[in-house]
Parts: structure tokens; C-alpha cells; sequence
């Protein structure tokens, strides 16, 4: 059988674990299989392990033979980088004929669109907001990795839960059911909140939104207002991706017919000394602390006002946390909001049968380190 007749497998995965769907050579689904964490920021053995399980639990329920020809999408958090993308395939690349690996925000949005333009912003144990602009042209923002980024992520919002139990433990907050839900999870005396918050990783502190969400739900004003810092970094993400798109047209504007070459905001044109400002870097801040902007939060309104019309386009919430913040985004923003038409899996084998192109990463080098993905937005 030739490679364009395989079987055709594409797999999502991220932090929280991977999905792979198997399907026959014309996409008619076939199986779907699940496996652990799959973040090559989070190590690449672990994501291949989890790949080379789901694959292999999947063709097993489809009856295939294990040497069955197979074209393998791969959207993965972390796959920004090329050396990981490199150290992941070396090796043989799971014995499949073909090996197409993205990030996982890209398969999303191409999902979430059907391939058109438009802007998501996936919101799960991290944060990516990534625009297709009309020139084919992929806009981000967010993604920088936790602690450090992903403001407004799962783990930046349980991040500021263990603040906010350690301040009342010490007596510089108060108590709260918030904090009381919180501690249940990760100790209540000092010693034992001392010794978890040495062990823990984005995914453990990702675990502890959806207590924050409860306490929220029941009244918590504290857990409240961290949501709704959430939902303004979710704001501010999308103002970024709006200011690229319209830097991106005034760009195609100057340079006139035959400028798809041209490079991307904020990064640097072939053989110049120097590159436009950046978006994506003048965004870069300190992550929030929720008690002290509360205010700001709430006035989210003024803050992301560009949304109105927004140049990036409609704009699709992915990810565990989209429902719980987007009641809680500026007006302008909430009616840009679209229902995603599918998901990252369906993304990624769009690319594969080439009905979308394949991704154009910039190029990396040492001022520039590699991003986390989105993605670790699953």
C-alpha cells in the first residue's frame, strides 16, 4: 500500500494526556485511544511512551496489523521547538510512513475554523491565543510556559489558589472557602503545604482550579476575583493577536502584490539589522496577584476595548477552562465568540491530508528560546 493509501492517525496531547484518533485513508474514523501526559516541554520520552501506547492501543481495536502503513499527525504542547521536535522522530518515528508533528494550538485553530481565518484562545492547564490571519499568516500570543507565563491557565489560577492559602496561613489573608477547599487538597498545617509546593508541577497546580471555580460559583469573592484576572489576561491575549493582525494588513498594504514572503509581526526581515517591535514580547509581564486587581479585573471592559471588531477575527474558546471564563469576558470579546467546528485531532488530520496547510514555525535561535505550547493548554 502506498503512503498516500495509509491508515491515518492523529494525536492531540498536552499535559493533562494525549488523544490519538485512528482513521481509514479517506478519514472515516476508525478508533480513539487515550494515554498519559505528552508535553515535550515536560519531556520528550514521556510524550513518545504516550504516543507509542495510544497507537498502538488504538490499532489493536481497529484490528490492524501492527506493520499496518500508517501517516502519523502529531499536535503537541512544546512541539515549537525544533530540537525537541528532532530528539522526538529520531529513531524511526513510531514505524509510521509518515511523521507530521505541529503544536498543539495550531491543530486547534485549524480545527476550531475548518482551516479559515479566525483566532482561538485554548485555556487549560496553560494558555495559547494563536489568529490565522486571511494571508495564511499564524498570530500569537500567551504560551510563554508556566510560572514564569500562561497567565490565566489552570496552573497559573491554582498557582494564585496556593498563594492565597499560604497568606492565610501566615496571616497576611484571610481565610476563605476558597483556601479551606484548597488546603483539603494540599495540606493545612505549614509543613505539609511547604512539602507539596516543593513537589509540584503546572499539572498539580492546574488540578486546584476547579476548586477555586466551585468556591467562586458559591459566593468566594477571592476566588472570584482570580477568575475574573483570568478572564482579563484571556482579554489581553486577544488584543495582542488583534493588534499582530492589523500590524500583519498594514504590513501586506505597504509592501503591495506578491509580499506573502514578507515576515511576521515582530519578527526579523532576511538580512536586516533589526526587527519591527514586537506584540507578543511588549505583553510580556508579571503574573497578577488577584487580591490587588480585583478592580482592574472587573473593569475588563475598557481594558480590552480593541475587541470590538476585532481585527484577528471571531474568536474560539478551547480547553477545560473555556466555559468557566467566558461569562466573565469584556461584552466587546463575548460577542466575538463562536462555537469551535472541531477540535485539535480534527485539525491535525486536516493538515495531514493536505486540506490545511502545514504549520510555519519562525525561525528559533539563542535570543529567542523555545516557547511552551498552548498547550499545555489541554
Amino acid at each position: 500500500m502506498s503512503a498516500g493509501a495509509a491508515w491515518l492517525a492523529a494525536a492531540d496531547g498536552g499535559g493533562s494526556g494525549l488523544r490519538l484518533r485512528l482513521c481509514a485513508p479517506d478519514g472515516a474514523r476508525l478508533a480513539e485511544a487515550t494515554a498519559g501526559p505528552a508535553s515535550l516541554t515536560h519531556g520528550v520520552e514521556a510524550a513518545r511512551a504516550a504516543i507509542v501506547a495510544a497507537l498502538a492501543q488504538a490499532t489493536a481495536a481497529a484490528g490492524l496489523r501492527p506493520d499496518a502503513p500508517i501517516r502519523l499527525a502529531l499536535a503537541l504542547a512544546g512541539a515549537r521547538s525544533a530540537a525537541r521536535r528532532r530528539a522526538l522522530t529520531a529513531g524511526g518515528g513510531f514505524g509510521a510512513a509518515e511523521v507530521m508533528v505541529m503544536t498543539d494550538g495550531y491543530a486547534s485553530l485549524l480545527g476550531a475554523h475548518g482551516g479559515g481565518a479566525g483566532a482561538t484562545v485554548a485555556i487549560g492547564t496553560g494558555v495559547i491565543a494563536m489568529a490565522r490571519l486571511p494571508d495564511g499568516r499564524v498570530a500569537e500570543a500567551s504560551g510563554w510556559g508556566f510560572p514564569a507565563g500562561d497567565e490565566g491557565g489552570g496552573a497559573w489560577i491554582g498557582l494564585c489558589a496556593a498563594r492565597a492559602l499560604t497568606r492565610a496561613l501566615d496571616g497576611r489573608g484571610l481565610a476563605s472557602p476558597m483556601t479551606e477547599a484548597v488546603a483539603a487538597r494540599i495540606g493545612r498545617t505549614s509543613e505539609q503545604v511547604a512539602a507539596w509546593l516543593l513537589e509540584a508541577g503546572p499539572t498539580d497546580y492546574a488540578a486546584l482550579a476547579p476548586a477555586v471555580a466551585a468556591a467562586a460559583r458559591d459566593g468566594d469573592a477571592a476566588a472570584a476575583a482570580m477568575l475574573d484576572a483570568a478572564a482579563l489576561e484571556t482579554a489581553q491575549a486577544v488584543v495582542a493577536l488583534d493588534r499582530q493582525a492589523l500590524a500583519a494588513q498594514d504590513m501586506q498594504e505597504r509592501a503591495g502584490p506578491g509580499a506573502e514572503d514578507a515576515p511576521a509581526p515582530g519578527e526579523m526581515a532576511a538580512g536586516s539589522g533589526a526587527s519591527a517591535p514586537s506584540p507578543r514580547r511588549e505583553q510580556q509581564k508579571s503574573a497578577p496577584d488577584p487580591e490587588t486587581r480585583e478592580a482592574e479585573a472587573r473593569g475588563a471592559g475598557s481594558a480590552a476595548a480593541p475587541c470590538a471588531g476585532g481585527a484577528a477575527g471571531p474568536v474560539a474558546l478551547l480547553g477545560g477552562l473555556a466555559g468557566t471564563l467566558a461569562p466573565r469576558l469584556p461584552a466587546p470579546l463575548r460577542a466575538r465568540l463562536v462555537a469551535p467546528r472541531g477540535d485539535a485531532l480534527d485539525g491535525a488530520l486536516m493538515a495531514l491530508r493536505g486540506l490545511a496547510p502545514p504549520e510555519r514555525l519562525p525561525q528559533e535561535d539563542a535570543a529567542s528560546p523555545p516557547r511552551a505550547s498552548p498547550g499545555d493548554a489541554s
